[in-house]
């Protein structure tokens, strides 16, 4: 772990000491452990919002084929195998 991060918080880029010399690109986190700013002055926490450069792209469609005829995504059992064998070699012979 990142000794800056552990003594001075999760946003110690908020801090106005040794501030990164470029912007973020979008700065649509807020809150968080340890603010030390003003919040943004109370603007709102919300899509679209004053300080949001991120936008939906209106010519963006989702594929509309499928690879097969059977769901891409399925449930596999693995009731019946043994999980945890392999653990064991790693934790107690290690």
């Amino acid at each position: 772990m990142d000794p800056l991060l552990l003594d001075l918080g999760s946003n110690f880029l908020k801090l106005p000491i040794k501030p990164p010399l470029s912007k973020p690109v979008t700065p649509t986190e807020r809150d968080g452990e340890s603010v030390y700013d003003d919040n943004m002055d109370g603007s709102p926490n919300y899509f679209p919002n004053s300080y949001s450069n991120a936008k939906t792209d209106q010519n963006f469609n989702e594929h509309s084929f499928r690879a097969t005829s059977i769901p891409d995504v399925d449930r596999y059992d693995s009731t019946n195998e043994d999980n945890y064998s392999q653990v064991c070699v790693f934790i107690y012979f290690s």
